[in-house]
């Protein structure tokens, strides 16, 4: 009988660990053109930045890369010294990716998409010396998965130093690059497509064939002051860094900052929608705290096709935004299509003027004299699209409750709440209501 010491998962002695080790990573080894193939399919789906490789000699050069690494990770499982001609080549590629102009964020999430792969391989041997040799499989299970984990981190830090060494000395071009390829997509004017593809390719971009574009902005008293607007710095960066990483159907988005903003264009398709691309928006902004008394604001473009839909949309975003702050709007995410209407009253001040006075005023006047809630009851009806439950339970009242407010709000503004027509008029007059109080603040001040 073996004694319980001889038969724990631990018990086998490190030489028999070393050869089963030595014996697991040698098939993987044999099997590096099909480790190879895995990780590069998987880059391809996984990141935009390296689905745009179509260059060749990118191709070998991103093969060769991925060839080092999978060999050093592969040394490391088996305790063995790093090979510094592949260390070389590790930085020399995270060097031409910085001079290139490829996010540091996706050269990262690719290294971590490879040791996921390479562990599968490994942990695919494992699993067939564990039919032998379970307890020999569980000790080297651990063993080798935590001097995997240990070389990956170690090998991080050797390609974010180098990318980083690179980026500084090449910030100034590099960026001009950047902003280039920006300003001639937000203008619209190029007349060349194939051209602006193949400029996002080299600064690892992918674009789609429609596109909505979003603008972030942190604004508020005192935001010129140096102290605060170093903190709001720092908040766009945070924004910068959350948005970059939003995906919505079609991929990731195009970010860039620029001054007091944040720029985002998201490859989109038609079935995303606007909303869809608002609430990633607001699910990557949500944990960014901006400074006492600020606001963070963000206007987003339709979707429109084609990359001059990119510069159309980006206009419609700034008009967005326009119309937020005319009308009062100080934080959240603001969509052209909703920010439409009050668009066109600020268009021509006495046409708001008059929407206002023929639908909502009534509603004003007789909560300033008996101190009712007609107006508020009205705005949450409209902006919950007169669902009551949930009209209710925003105004913290029984449904009971809400129907004898909205025949009361019917009846002094001789409009009908079933009525489409009577619902846009309605609507239209309370965003004149704000946008003309708005305006009295901004005169007194």
């Amino acid at each position: 009988m073996r004694t319980s010491e001889q038969s724990a998962p631990g018990s086998r002695n490190g030489a028999d660990r070393s050869r089963l080790g030595a014996q697991v990573v040698g098939r993987v080894a044999e099997r590096l053109d099909e480790v190879l193939e895995a990780i590069l399919r998987k880059l391809k789906v996984a990141i935009p930045s390296y689905a745009t490789l179509d260059d060749p000699a990118l191709h070998v050069e991103e093969r060769a890369r991925v060839t080092a690494l999978v060999l050093l990770g592969l040394r490391a499982t088996l305790g063995q010294p790093y090979d510094e001609t592949l260390i070389d080549a590790v930085r020399r590629t995270a060097r031409r990716r910085a001079v290139r102009g490829f996010p540091l964020a996706a050269m990262l999430r690719s290294r971590d998409i490879k040791v996921r792969i390479v562990w599968d391989f490994i942990a695919e041997e494992l699993a067939r010396l564990a039919q032998s040799d379970p307890n020999g499989a569980y000790g080297l299970t651990i063993e080798l998965s935590s001097r995997l984990l240990d070389s990956s981190a170690q090998l991080r830090q050797e390609e974010i130093a180098a990318y980083l060494d690179t980026e500084r000395e090449h910030t100034s071009t590099g960026e001009q690059t950047r902003r280039k390829f920006f300003d001639d997509l937000l203008a619209g004017t190029s007349e060349d497509p194939e051209d602006l593809h193949k400029r996002a390719g080299r600064l690892g971009y992918r674009l789609g064939e429609n596109h909505a574009v979003a603008l972030l902005t942190v604004d508020g008293p005192g935001v010129e002051s140096s102290p605060v607007n170093n903190e709001v710095q720092n908040v766009l960066r945070r924004l910068n860094d959350a948005v970059s990483f939003a995906i919505v159907g079609a991929g990731m988005p195009l970010v860039q900052m620029r001054n007091d903003s944040v720029l985002a264009v998201f490859p989109a398709l038609r079935e995303d929608g606007e909303r869809a691309i608002s609430q990633v928006i607001e699910s990557a902004i949500g944990p960014v705290q901006v400074p006492p008394g600020c606001h963070l604001l963000a206007g987003l473009g339709r979707i429109e096709p084609e990359l001059r839909g990119i510069a159309l949309s980006y206009r419609q975003a700034l008009r967005t935004l326009e119309g937020a702050h005319a009308t009062g709007m100080h934080s959240g995410v603001v969509s052209y299509a909703d920010m439409l209407p009050s668009l066109l009253l600020l268009e021509d001040p006495t046409l708001a003027k008059d929407s206002w006075r023929t639908t909502v005023e009534p509603l004003f006047v007789y909560d300033a004299e008996n101190g009712a809630q007609l107006v508020a009851t009205l705005s949450v009806y409209l902006e919950e699209r007169g669902v009551l439950a949930t009209a209710a339970k925003r105004l913290f009242v029984h449904r009971h409750t809400l129907a004898p407010r909205l025949e009361q709000i019917e009846q002094l503004t001789g409009r009908s709440l079933q009525n489409r027509n009577d619902l846009f008029m309605l609507d239209l007059g309370l965003r004149a209501r704000m946008f003309a109080q708005e305006k009295a603040i901004n005169d007194e001040s």
